[in-house]
């Protein structure tokens, strides 16, 4: 089915127009100024600027959850490097301190993205599945320094044990 192409979309000043529209500029006044009829400044407004609005939301939208994803990631990754520092030292009140932050750190993301939310069921982080990434890259991270490693992973076995529901 043929469907005509609107005036206002094809035009040279697109962009200057939907501007003009979105700044509540009068229909009247952009269509003497771009030499347009106020009716098809109308029905492009009502067809299809809204559809433009709502494209540059959703990007304002994911670019600030984008950015969001980022600094929770920087955090994330520095607390695993102060976790691995404090266990090469042998600091173990600090290498705890670290783990709750890295398990805040993966509650947080959980409240972000929706899948931690306060109605939700309670859901022992110890065996979720990203506690279980951290603790295995910990671990892992670890494996030159065995000494380090076997306190690590003694007081993560006690931590542990403490927050099994």
């Amino acid at each position: 089915m043929f469907e005509p192409r609107c005036s206002i979309c094809k035009h040279d000043r697109h962009g200057e127009i939907d501007a003009a529209l979105v700044s509540n500029v009068s229909v009247r006044g952009i269509a003497r100024t771009y030499g347009l009829t106020a009716s098809s400044l109308r029905r492009h407004r009502d067809a299809h600027l809204s559809a433009t609005i709502a494209k540059a939301a959703a990007t304002d939208e994911l670019e600030r959850a984008e950015g969001l994803a980022d600094s929770l990631a920087a955090l994330q990754r520095q607390s695993l490097r102060v976790l691995t520092d404090a266990a090469l030292r042998g600091d173990d009140r600090l290498a705890l301190a670290a783990v709750k932050e890295c398990r805040a750190n993966l509650e947080l993301w959980g409240r972000v993205t929706g899948e931690l939310t306060a109605d939700a069921p309670s859901v022992s982080l110890v065996m979720s599945q990203g506690w279980l990434e951290v603790r295995g890259a910990v671990l892992a991270a670890l494996e030159p320094y065995p000494e380090a490693r076997e306190r690590v992973a003694a007081r993560l076995i006690e931590a542990e044990a403490r927050h099994v529901d």
